[in-house]
């Protein structure tokens, strides 16, 4: 079966003196995606990895990357949404704007990137790999607000709070071939 692994970015170092695309994964977050990669959950054979150009995304798809001996392919398309306007904000702040963001999808929230434009950008990437590889497994490393979206389209759903990742590094399955989830959100 050929199937498509999104797998989201764990804990990175949060410094709201560096641009939010620039974070780097934690030392806790390093680990997760060793042990992640440990557990063989992903198949044997892998044929490509896409990762975000986000520095996070980057680096958990190169843990991810060296066990089958690939170089990830890097796609603006599976960034995370697009918050250049605010940059950093705390933590309370920011969750506000992500439940505004998810309840208001066609609406730019402190004008971040509207939810409907994330997932539109991200599925139209996502058909545009899978074609390549009609047949093979890819690993997709991405974030979680452009998981949850997607996620959402895949189930033929509505953009809603409810299919947002469980923690930070968590991913889910789909058959790339009926374009069908298989297994939704897991923790690494």
């Amino acid at each position: 079966m050929a199937q498509v692994f999104f797998i989201t970015h764990p804990e990175v170092i949060i410094d709201p003196t560096i641009p939010v695309p620039e974070w780097e994964l934690s030392e806790v977050g390093k680990l997760r995606t060793q042990e992640f990669v440990e557990k063989n959950i992903l198949p044997e054979k892998v044929a490509a990895i896409f990762s975000s150009i986000e520095k996070k995304a980057e680096q958990t798809a190169n843990i991810i990357a060296k066990k089958f001996y690939l170089t990830p392919k890097l796609c603006p398309e599976l960034g995370e949404i697009d918050r250049s306007s605010t940059g950093y904000v705390p933590l309370n702040e920011h969750n506000y704007i992500v439940r505004e963001w998810f309840n208001h999808p066609t609406v730019s929230i402190k004008g971040w990137e509207t939810a409907e434009r994330v997932q539109k950008r991200a599925v139209n990437h996502l058909i545009t790999m899978i074609a390549q590889f009609e047949e093979d497994t890819i690993v997709v490393v991405s974030h979680g607000g452009i998981g949850a979206v997607t996620l959402a389209a895949l189930l033929y759903q509505d953009i809603s709070l409810r299919y947002e990742q469980p923690q930070l590094g968590s991913y889910f399955v789909f058959d790339s071939k009926e374009v069908k989830v298989v297994e939704q959100w897991q923790a690494m």
